[in-house]
């Protein structure tokens, strides 16, 4: 989905007001900015996932399935099961491991050492090293099983 937000130069705090009230609202994808000199104004274009309606503040949910491959989201499932295995025997909830955005930039980035994981906001050298290694076996593994052939939905 997109939607088009134009912010006079000059300023307007209603323009403003509407564009971060949407930003806010809403899971964004992309955001290309430009500037117009003949309207004299700075020209957004916002792509974004249609999740349903959301409340002002309230941050959209993200369907993993719609937004990764069939490929990467069998690699997104398989860390979702190893993360709440781990949490549990942590006793600690899944996302204080890893969020759900957390694994699909993962998904998406395809570390090849732990180290490769650090440069995903939100992942400080503790993690790296409690869970780096752990990742970066799963994520390899049923990206070769994925190569193969070897998944299904």
């Amino acid at each position: 989905m997109f939607k088009t937000f134009v912010l006079p130069a000059s300023g307007s705090d209603s323009a403003e007001k509407q564009l971060n009230d949407f930003l806010l609202s809403h899971t964004i994808v992309c955001i290309a900015k430009n500037y117009d000199a003949e309207l004299k104004a700075w020209c957004f274009l916002v792509e974004y996932a249609d999740t349903g309606a959301q409340k002002p503040g309230q941050k959209a949910k993200i369907d993993y399935m719609q937004v990764l491959t069939k490929e990467e989201f069998a690699v997104f499932s398989k860390l979702r099961e190893w993360r709440k295995k781990e949490a549990a025997k942590e006793k600690i909830p899944p996302y204080v491991i890893f969020t759900d955005e957390q694994l699909a930039q993962i998904v998406k980035q395809n570390p090849g050492d732990a180290g490769q994981i650090g440069a995903i906001g939100g992942i400080g050298q503790s993690k790296i090293e409690k869970y780096g290694n752990a990742v970066i076996q799963i994520t390899k593994a049923q990206v070769i099983q994925n190569e193969e052939g070897e998944f299904s939905f």
